[in-house]
């Protein structure tokens, strides 16, 4: 987190900020951002300077991105990144994942 703020790819989330509008899962990795084209931007950057160090690739058929409150755009900016959009609730790694308190079964 800190590389990427560091050399001013994506700007860090903070809590006085909007919160994040969109969430991207992509190879067991989740991001977090804000629905603008500047940030969709910085996270396709991130994960592909990650596909350049690794030597991975990013199969973004394969990857999904929720928008986790409705912003103006926040789908259209999904679409952008060639992956499909996803609703909550969304499973990360074998646990349900939503923005709602959970309810007694």
């Amino acid at each position: 987190g800190h590389m990427i703020h560091g050399v001013g790819i994506l700007p860090p989330l903070h809590p006085r900020r909007p919160i994040p509008a969109i969430s991207l899962y992509a190879d067991d990795v989740m991001l977090f951002c804000h629905a603008t084209t500047s940030d969709i931007a910085a996270v396709k950057e991130i994960l592909d300077l990650f596909g350049r160090a690794s030597g991975l690739k990013v199969n973004y058929a394969k990857s999904s991105a929720t928008v986790l409150h409705e912003e103006q755009g926040a789908t259209e900016i999904i679409t952008s990144l060639g992956c499909s959009t996803a609703a909550l609730p969304v499973t990360y790694l074998g646990m349900p994942l939503t923005t709602r308190r959970p309810s007694a079964g």
